[in-house]
């Protein structure tokens, strides 16, 4: 089995939304997902009043740069980007060129935090605990997350959450909140929600139509979230039917 470095190395190829989003669909589809992303951040930020202008951010995992963009146009003070990828990193350098006050580091955050020793007021962390499949290198990955985060700042995570630990295949476990609510608490740290992400989006379709026309009209799949989100109709919180949810946590 490779590994998650290895994982990512032969993944990125044309650096598209595809690969760091869900490559199994079209990029249409991964820019309506990404969208559905956006829109659970931005309801997390009303929600607790979180002010990014101003503000030293990290985001762990940045891909292609979907936070990096969401970030930039909030004008943080400071932004590092930090991702396992060698080929990402050097992308989003090139990318990111033109901003100074942008800048990123290769690492693997299982293995060691970014260099300087900074803390931060906000640490992001999207889409890459779930791909921790070891627990020893989890619990040291949130180890060196928590430690980046000035008091009171805080860290957004987005994981599945589920009632128990879920392995899907070689390079997916999901673990359930209070997994993450005992290294949150030892560290200081209080969760201060969880907010659905989506419902429909990121599901396992094996229907050939359905799956087309998914792909051909993924806005459709946006709004009928957006509906669902906006009634509960799936429920709230971390027991609600989402398939992804972003867990807001604050330092004490």
């Amino acid at each position: 089995m490779q590994s998650l470095k290895e994982f990512w190395e032969s993944r990125y190829r044309k650096m598209d939304i595809r690969e760091s989003g869900n490559i199994g669909y079209s990029v249409r589809y991964n820019y309506w997902y990404y969208r559905a992303k956006e829109r659970a951040l931005l309801k997390a930020i009303k929600r607790h009043g979180i002010v990014i202008k101003g503000k030293k951010i990290a985001d762990i995992g940045s891909g292609t740069g979907f936070i990096v963009d969401f970030l930039l146009r909030r004008e943080p003070a400071s932004i590092l980007g930090v991702d396992i990828s060698q080929k990402s990193v050097d992308y989003l350098k090139g990318k990111y060129s033109g901003h100074k006050n942008v800048n990123f580091q290769c690492l693997d955050i299982t293995r060691s935090k970014p260099q300087g020793g900074s803390v931060y007021d906000l640490v992001d962390v999207y889409d890459v605990m779930c791909l921790i499949v070891q627990d020893e290198d989890f619990l040291q990955a949130m180890k060196h997350i928590c430690s980046m985060v000035a008091k009171p700042g805080l860290i957004l995570l987005v994981d599945m959450f589920p009632e128990k630990t879920v392995r899907l295949g070689d390079y997916i476990v999901s673990r359930p909140r209070e997994d993450y609510l005992q290294i949150l608490t030892s560290n200081a740290f209080e969760i201060l929600e969880i907010v659905p992400q989506f419902y429909l989006f990121n599901r396992n379709i094996s229907n050939r139509i359905i799956r087309r026309m998914v792909n051909l009209f993924p806005v459709v799949i946006y709004v009928i979230d957006g509906i669902a989100l906006s009634l509960n109709i799936f429920g709230d919180g971390n027991k609600s039917g989402a398939s992804f949810k972003l867990l807001v946590a604050k330092r004490k």
